[in-house]
Formats: structure tokens, sequence, C-alpha cells
């Protein structure tokens, strides 16, 4: 497995194999193109929390759906070391 992996927001950059960042923004909330980022192939996503989950909650992968991982905050997190985690 390549150390290197592709990161990409919005939805419609999405292809196969990458990883996708769901957190509201200014106009849209990215959370709402999750269905759309699994049928493409997200390699995992890495989602805003909802108010019940806490920070670094998992939801394991399964046959329908990559890893879903949700922080607080996510556009303020450093990801460039993120690799570590997947």
């Amino acid at each position: 497995m390549s150390r290197y992996v592709s990161f990409v927001y919005p939805a419609l950059m999405l292809s196969a194999g990458l990883f996708f960042f769901a957190y509201p923004g200014q106009n849209v909330d990215g959370r709402h193109f999750i269905p759309e980022a699994i049928k493409k192939g997200a390699r995992a996503i890495i989602s805003e929390c909802p108010d019940s989950f806490h920070d670094g909650a998992i939801q394991p992968a399964n046959a329908n759906s990559p890893i879903i991982v949700y922080f607080k905050e996510v556009q303020k997190k450093n990801w460039r070391y993120c690799t570590e985690i997947f």
C-alpha cells in the first residue's frame, strides 16, 4: 500500500480510492454528500462529528460503506500526517 493518499473536497471531484472530507461549510454541509462519496468508492470518510459522537469516533467499514472517522472541527485539524491513522 502506498504511503501517500489523495484527499478531496467537494464530492464532485471524488473518484474511487480517495479520502473524502465531509464538514459544514459556509454555503453547503459536506456531510450531505457522504452517500454520494460511498457510491463513488471513497476509501475513507473524515467527517465532522454529529453532537452524539465523540472526537475520534470510528464507524467501521462494512460491505456497503468505507470506514468513517468523526472529528470535531475537521477543517481546523492538520491532516498532513493522517496517513498514520489509516
